[in-house]
């Protein structure tokens, strides 16, 4: 379950970054800080285990960022 989950993960930061031109930078605690200019940053699991966290970050992407995924 969590492979699946990481990968699909991996395709959204790199889809925030290629098609809506997103900053996506380590943090210095595991995650991913997701920013665009003008808006609230995002911050990602680097290890997400479960689905729900797929729809988190389409959630958050949406709500902070003003992108649709």
């Amino acid at each position: 379950m969590g492979a699946s989950v990481q990968k699909d993960v991996n395709a959204l930061l790199r889809r925030l970054r290629t098609e809506f031109g997103c900053t996506v930078a380590p943090t210095g605690k595991g995650h991913w800080r997701v920013s665009r200019p003008g808006c609230r940053p995002i911050i990602v699991s680097a290890t997400p285990s479960r689905e729900n966290a797929l729809r988190n970050v389409k959630r958050d992407a949406r709500r902070h960022l003003g992108v649709d995924l």
